[in-house]
């Protein structure tokens, strides 16, 4: 292992037995509170990924409150991980992230984004319908993935478009077509 790369959790690979496929596929309710104070029910699904993606992934998510039909208006403080991820954004809500506290205007975020690594929280402000897929990188997969090291995209989210151009739209639209 490079010097400075923390270790791999230990990942079983998803095999035909039918625990892995319960496992796989299981889907949990995430309770949020909305501005209102009302609890709501967003789907939430978390699963390891196939053996092609698992140097580079350490988990595919999507979030999908389409199903549930509860339209979200909230604001969070999302914590770091130190992960990086890669997130498809379906839905037609509008997402705005703040770097800042007391920064009132925010940026309105793309329909694909590069988490980058964060050591501080930042705040987003979901609207609307929300779904989305994306994965939780590991250290290392920016390189191979993006082409450039991680330490590009340290602290910020990036339109995947400014880095990977037309492909985005062309890998999106089938996402769109089956949520």
């Amino acid at each position: 292992m490079p010097a400075g790369t923390a270790p791999r959790p230990a990942i079983s690979p998803i095999g035909p037995g039918a625990a892995d496929r319960e496992q796989a596929s299981k889907v949990s309710y995430e309770q949020v509170a909305d501005t209102g104070s009302s609890s709501t029910r967003r789907t939430r699904l978390a699963r390891r990924p196939g053996p092609a993606l698992r140097p580079f992934v350490q988990m595919l998510w999507a979030v999908d409150d389409l199903s549930t039909g509860i339209l979200s208006d909230r604001r969070v403080h999302v914590l770091p991980t130190g992960q990086m991820h890669l997130v498809f954004r379906l839905g037609e809500g509008r997402l705005r992230l703040f770097s800042e506290e007391d920064d009132g205007r925010g940026e309105i975020a793309g329909d694909a984004l590069i988490g980058g690594a964060r050591d501080r929280y930042y705040a987003r402000e979901i609207s609307g319908l929300q779904c989305s897929v994306g994965v939780q990188l590991y250290p290392g997969a920016a390189e191979a993935l993006f082409g450039v090291p991680a330490g590009e995209f340290t602290g910020r989210h990036t339109p995947l478009d400014e880095v990977w151009g037309r492909q985005v739209a062309i890998i999106r639209e089938p996402l769109v077509g089956g949520k």
